[in-house]
């Protein structure tokens, strides 16, 4: 076991990784719940029902999520901080990025969108949500859709500049670890969630494989939070809070989720084989 422990699958920068990571998860539940908790009590102080208090924490969802990942990730980099000689690396490694995307991450997001949209309109007829037209609704479901996951990449983003993974073995793993984590906090501290699983790890697995592929460049990441997740959350009803409530599509649960891995696959393949790392950051 002391072998194992000791190879360069559990290396020290991979343990001081998911140990941070952890960390960032364990305050993530710390400030939801406590949220939520301070929201209870002052409506229950005001003698309201429990079906008001239900009613508004499930209208405000998005936001008491995005703001507990905020204060949870401006919490661990502050740890992360203390433990730095220079108080500066951070934020230079920040100014360093590229925030220019690829085009081959605008032709993925393209693809996904138009085969989904696609399979669709075979499987069957369109039907317009007119639910849709509450704007305030849409536009949050589709900047908590995006925050939500972006946030966590951008704490990877530092994690990796900070303790660089080389071998592909070891990220594929760290990739694994992170995409299960985040399912883990995720039903813990929205376990109503009726969004099929799948999406999920897919949008989860794009920004994680793209991060890693290629890690200068943080609007690729950007391009991916808001046109693939933030679209499809609005168009085809894959949010996490509201699923198809507010969605454009009323019928969107009809997409065939089998045609859509298929098309995720193949769009996969695309981006990660049509450029190399050095090609792009040269």
């Amino acid at each position: 076991m002391n072998n194992i422990l000791s190879s360069e699958t559990f290396s020290k920068s991979m343990r001081k990784i998911s140990f941070y990571f952890i960390g960032y998860c364990f305050v993530l539940l710390l400030v939801q719940i406590s949220l939520v908790s301070i929201v209870a009590f002052f409506h229950f102080l005001l003698d309201h029902e429990l079906s008001v208090v239900e009613n508004w924490l499930s209208r405000n969802a998005w936001e008491l999520l995005c703001l507990s990942k905020i204060i949870a990730l401006y919490s661990i980099t502050r740890v992360i901080k203390l433990n730095l000689y220079d108080d500066n690396s951070l934020i230079n490694h920040i100014k360093k990025l590229d925030f220019k995307p690829m085009p081959q991450v605008i032709i993925f997001i393209f693809y996904i969108l138009v085969m989904d949209l696609g399979m669709l309109l075979r499987s069957t007829s369109m039907v317009y949500n007119i639910r849709s037209l509450e704007v305030g609704y849409a536009l949050t479901s589709f900047l908590g859709s995006a925050v939500f996951f972006f946030l966590d990449m951008i704490l990877v983003v530092l994690l990796l500049e900070l303790f660089p993974v080389k071998k592909k073995r070891n990220k594929i793993i760290l990739l694994s670890f992170f995409t299960l984590m985040f399912l883990i906090v995720t039903n813990v501290i929205y376990p109503y969630s009726k969004v099929n699983i799948l999406y999920l790890i897919i949008f989860y697995s794009t920004l994680g494989i793209t991060l890693f592929k290629f890690p200068d460049n943080i609007g690729n990441l950007i391009w991916l939070a808001t046109s693939f997740i933030g679209l499809s959350s609005i168009i085809f009803g894959q949010d996490l809070v509201w699923s198809s409530n507010y969605s454009l599509l009323q019928n969107s649960n009809n997409l065939p989720i089998i045609g859509h891995l298929i098309c995720w696959l193949i769009g996969m393949i695309y981006l990660v084989k049509s450029v190399k790392y050095d090609d792009q950051i040269s």
